[in-house]
């Protein structure tokens, strides 16, 4: 006669054993953040360390509700890489109409460059239709800000965007909608940020604005399109089982 064992939980994040990543190649950070504390920080990418919960987030079964300015988000133990990508999928909850009202949804903006100044990395919407990558490069002399934007933004709609960026170029695409930008050129040498990179805030004090937080993966180098695809598709199937359409 066998015996029925019922695991804790209705899924297999109750059971905090090891997940068989979609892409695991330079994956640093693989998060999912919902539930309650414990799992938001959770870092299920493999032999890395956990984030840290910084204020109050308020949690769903789905997703993180997290606010800029250091009022409430999630610090990943990841830093910006020379090549790198970050998908993520979540919604803006504030629109960018004022820096009071206006979200990140990943950030290490602001925080001292690997070759000099300042660098870092962020994903944001600027205004009410676009979306935006941000992030530093090198001169020689000094670190010159860089901006991709593509025009697919929507507040309050839930959407999975990717940052990339290469040796060569950087890009932003919004899987969701399908709109993606072009493969721009680096003019000069990218210049990594050193602070560690934050789900729902940037480090300086900007922008304040609100977002929920569903999804986000980081890798130390530029994934193919068939690999951001491969974790859209798993993502896309996960979260769909928990209520959100991406």
């Amino acid at each position: 006669m066998g015996m029925k064992i019922i695991p804790p939980g209705s899924d297999y994040e109750a059971l905090k054993l090891g997940l068989i990543l979609p892409v695991a190649a330079g994956c640093q950070g693989f998060f999912l953040p919902n539930t309650s504390a414990e799992r938001a920080v959770k870092n299920w990418a493999p032999g890395k360390v956990d984030g840290t919960l910084v204020g109050s987030p308020v949690f769903t079964s789905g997703y993180s509700s997290l606010q800029s300015n250091s009022v409430a988000y999630i610090e990943t133990p990841v830093v910006e890489s020379p090549q790198m990508t970050i998908l993520y999928a979540g919604r803006g909850t504030t629109d960018s109409s004022t820096d009071d009202l206006s979200p990140v949804f990943v950030s290490s903006r602001s925080s001292p460059g690997a070759l000099g100044l300042t660098g870092g990395i962020q994903l944001y919407p600027n205004t009410a239709s676009t979306q935006r990558i941000f992030f530093s490069q090198w001169t020689g002399s000094t670190s010159i800000n860089t901006i991709g934007v593509i025009s697919s933004y929507s507040v309050g709609a839930w959407q999975f965007i990717a940052g990339r960026i290469t040796a060569t170029t950087y890009s932003i695409r919004n899987l969701t909608t399908g709109v993606a930008s072009s493969e721009a050129a680096l003019s000069n040498t990218h210049n990594p940020g050193s602070g560690k990179i934050r789900i729902g805030s940037m480090i300086d004090s900007t922008w304040k604005g609100k977002s929920d937080a569903a999804f986000c993966a980081m890798y130390d180098r530029a994934l193919s399109d068939t690999e951001i695809s491969t974790v859209y598709a798993w993502a896309k199937k996960y979260l769909a089982a928990k209520g959100i359409t991406i």
